[in-house]
């Protein structure tokens, strides 16, 4: 993994196979850690549909109440800051929150583009009035030394806003996850 296109290829794979993963395992709460204080939390996203929506320019330009029920993927390359998103609702389906995923395998750095996000905060503000939860979590391969995604990355004006977590996958349950997809 030394030779960067090596490691380039790796992270895009990783990713391309993480957003099925993770809308797969979606179905069952999911464990992250928060960044700040390493304690963990449930992410539940059950409600979403399986089916990953794709997009090519940002989904809320014309839509006023966005589908709590997807989980959004931009199409690679045409918006940077993070991977995909998606809503936490309650139970009276509700949204409660909007929870970004960054897809990285670096343990060590990775940078966080705000521009995504700032828009994406802009374009929902009248619809989270400030009240919902935002979340950023970085999905990363699991790591004998659990803590070693630490950091906290920076984002500036929404520093307040936005929890930060990570999401530790086992490689080898990725692996059977996806043998065993239709």
């Amino acid at each position: 993994m030394k030779d960067p296109s090596t490691a380039s290829t790796a992270g895009l794979m990783f990713e391309v196979v993480g957003h099925v993963y993770v809308v797969k395992r979606a179905r069952d709460a999911l464990c992250i850690r928060v960044l700040e204080d390493g304690s963990e939390q449930q992410l539940h996203l059950e409600h979403i549909d399986p089916k990953v929506e794709e997009f090519s320019r940002f989904p809320f330009d014309e839509v006023h109440h966005p589908d709590a029920t997807k989980y959004y993927r931009p199409v690679s390359g045409n918006l940077t800051g993070i991977d995909s998103f998606a809503f936490e609702r309650d139970e009276n389906h509700t949204i409660t929150g909007v929870v970004m995923f960054q897809y990285t395998i670096s343990t060590t750095r990775h940078s966080v583009k705000m521009g995504f996000i700032k828009q994406l905060w802009d374009a929902l503000k009248n619809e989270h009035r400030e009240m919902w939860q935002w979340k950023l979590v970085f999905v990363i391969p699991k790591d004998e030394d659990r803590k070693a995604f630490r950091k906290k990355m920076p984002t500036k004006a929404l520093m307040t806003a936005v929890s930060q977590f990570a999401l530790e996958i086992d490689l080898k349950d990725m692996w059977k996850t996806m043998c065993s997809s239709h």
